[in-house]
């Protein structure tokens, strides 16, 4: 994705939703026809109004009176919100690493992205809850997966907002489960 993790692109060149997108769709374009591929989409870069940010800072491009147009998660958002169950060493990495994400407000994206049934519904989709997520609530998961119906529901018991780092061996093993599977 541009302008997160290590894409060079900075965060302030992205025009669209379609910019932030574009390196994971000529990636995609790039595959042959007889390679498969899974998607692991995490979390959302749609502003949640309801979440205390507490050290992080946001930023107001478009006025105050509008949703910020970037936010940096600070040291104790991470540590209390996202990495609450991860080992220290990737919290501490994650504090290195962080760069300002971009804020889409979720009628942009709407706007940009055309789903049907052709497209969107013609493959096959896998939900992970992640137990212990507190940035996006079991309710929230639920209603996600009622209105974006998916194939598959698994839930990665113990599992914080960054799976990847709270149970690593889990979420692989689902991945490779999926990838045998689809």
């Amino acid at each position: 994705m541009a302008a997160a993790g290590v894409h060079p692109k900075p965060l302030e060149e992205l025009a669209s939703f379609s910019d932030y997108c574009n390196p994971l769709l000529e990636f995609l374009a790039a595959l042959k026809s007889d390679e498969g591929v899974i998607l692991f989409s995490h979390s959302s870069r749609e502003f949640n109004k309801q979440l205390d940010y507490m050290d992080s800072q946001l930023t107001f491009e478009n006025g105050v009176d509008k949703l910020p147009t970037s936010l940096l998660f600070g040291p104790k958002f991470l540590s209390s919100q996202l990495y609450l169950l991860s080992p220290p060493e990737d919290l501490a990495l994650a504090n290195l690493l962080m760069r300002p994400v971009v804020s889409y407000d979720g009628t942009e994206i709407e706007k940009e992205m055309a789903l049907s049934k052709e497209n969107y519904g013609s493959v096959p989709r896998v939900y992970l809850i992640c137990e212990n997520d507190i940035i996006i609530k079991q309710r929230l998961q639920n209603w996600t997966i009622e209105n974006n119906p998916c194939d598959e529901v698994k839930m990665i018991s113990g599992a914080d907002h960054m799976a990847m780092f709270s149970k690593p061996r889990e979420l692989c093993s689902f991945l490779q489960e999926i990838a045998e599977k689809y």
